[in-house]
């Protein structure tokens, strides 16, 4: 799936008849910023990242951010976190410092490394857009 895309669809059931639909209707911008709005205040979220053999790391998201339909999720790891390979990474909801809580929103499947002569800002941006 190549971004986030909202599809809004409509149907209609005339005295208790078959459904008709969906028919697709267009999603306004100002529906876009209210939905990038709700995401924005998701319970507690982390990004937590690992590897093959699960999650290795994870920690509250530092900063939620949006600006009309775009919505950002950033966090910072300092010279002692986050270290190591690492071949996925993700942002959790409703989620604790406890490996595995909460629940998984999203996942990019990506290698990379931290090392810890290295800082790291990490950013996850929806954008909430027409769907097809």
């Amino acid at each position: 799936m190549e971004g986030l895309k909202i599809k809004g669809e409509w149907f209609f059931q005339y005295n208790n008849g078959p459904w008709l639909g969906p028919f697709s209707n267009a999603m306004k911008a100002a529906g876009l910023e209210k939905f990038a709005a709700k995401v924005a205040g998701l319970d507690a979220p982390y990004i937590a990242m690992g590897n093959a053999g699960g999650e290795v790391f994870r920690k509250a998201v530092g900063a939620v951010m949006q600006s009309g339909a775009v919505l950002r999720f950033r966090s910072t790891l300092s010279l002692s976190e986050g270290n190591g390979d690492h071949t996925w990474i993700g942002v959790f909801s409703d989620a604790t410092a406890e490996v595995g809580s909460g629940v998984q929103i999203n996942e990019l499947t990506q290698s990379f490394s931290k090392n810890i002569n290295q800082v790291l800002s990490v950013e996850c941006r929806f954008t909430f857009q027409q769907g097809v």
